[in-house]
């Protein structure tokens, strides 16, 4: 029962759920990526028969999904800490009998639509490196979410919860800017877009966990499961609007065990290269937190900023590796 629990709740929570844009725009690409779908609502009325009752009956008391019931499909995991198993191979091997894993593709989604059996199937796919999570307006409330886009073109919004269950930066614990992370996850259809919802993911680094926004917005208490550290290796900033319009303040985040610091080559505001743009007091090394200032362009909160660039070891200044990626300038507090 726990098993079935698990699949009707993730089916229901996808088909309700409907992104309508991502704002991204990273440097390669000559048009903002969209992901565009409505929420659709069936509600199903069913009558019972009347019984009389003698005075009061009381309420019955809802059976309200934990933890466990989530963890239940995989075989050994640990529902208190979230992890699964060290690697994605194990975690696919663990699965109940009565679920599926399929590699991602356009090809497979069809095939297990055209059967109705893809709440029945969890599709792997592995992301090189992350662009960023970044808010998502939606008819449902706001979502956490990043594009995808694989080997054939075909696109997908990843979901990584909800604002009303999460925020931005537990989503983006589950995401790299710098290594590879495979995910296990439901996929949907709304209007032509593809959209996936992870339960599992990680990598052989640091093992494989169950995704804890994402179980919580399809109504799990995952009050028993201790929070997720991180995907390592991964940076991110975070950006605040400033009483001056041309001004953003910063703050960096990374998951490196050592120290490091990121340096910018460029920087596009809502799909709009203003690397030009940027103040000569302003230095390109970031760490720790700071501001950004621009000399002919005003920045407001909602605007997304898209960094491309690479991360450096603060001790040796070597590179480490190159990371591009997107952050909405929030309110000033």
């Amino acid at each position: 029962m726990k098993k079935k629990i698990v699949i009707a709740a993730a089916t229901a929570a996808m088909i309700l759920c409907g992104c309508t844009e991502i704002s991204e725009e990273p440097p390669h690409r000559e048009t903002t990526e969209e992901v565009v779908s409505e929420t659709t609502e069936a509600v199903t009325e069913t009558s019972a028969p009347e019984v009389q009752e003698e005075g009061p009956q009381p309420a019955p008391e809802e059976d309200t999904p934990d933890s466990e019931d989530f963890f239940s499909v995989f075989e050994g995991a640990d529902y208190r800490t979230g992890r699964i198993a060290d690697d994605m191979n194990d975690a696919i091997l663990s699965l109940s009998d009565d679920i599926s894993a399929a590699e991602l593709s356009l090809e497979s989604v069809k095939e297990l639509m055209e059967k109705d059996e893809l709440s029945d199937t969890l599709f792997h796919f592995a992301v090189p490196h992350c662009s960023g999570v970044l808010p998502a307006q939606s008819s449902s409330g706001e979502m956490f979410a990043f594009s995808y886009e694989d080997d054939e073109g075909t696109e997908y919004a990843v979901i990584l919860g909800s604002a009303e269950n999460s925020d931005i930066s537990r989503a983006d614990r589950y995401v790299s800017t710098c290594t590879e992370v495979e995910y296990l996850g439901y996929c949907s259809e709304q209007d032509g877009q593809l959209m996936i919802m992870p339960i599992a993911a990680g990598n052989s680094q640091c093992g494989i966990y169950g995704v804890i926004p994402v179980a919580e917005q399809i109504g799990y208490d995952m009050s028993e499961t201790a929070e997720f550290d991180g995907i390592p290796e991964s940076i991110s900033i975070s950006l605040t609007a400033s009483e001056e319009a041309s001004r953003v303040y910063y703050s960096v985040s990374h998951r490196f065990e050592k120290d490091v610091y990121y340096v910018f080559t460029n920087v596009f505001l809502n799909g709009s290269n203003v690397t030009d743009s940027i103040s000569e007091d302003t230095s390109s090394i970031l760490k720790g937190s700071g501001n950004i200032d621009f000399t002919d362009i005003e920045i407001q909160s909602g605007d997304a900023l898209y960094f491309v660039g690479t991360v450096y070891d603060a001790d040796s200044d070597e590179l480490i590796c190159d990371a591009s990626f997107a952050s909405v300038v929030g309110e000033l507090e």
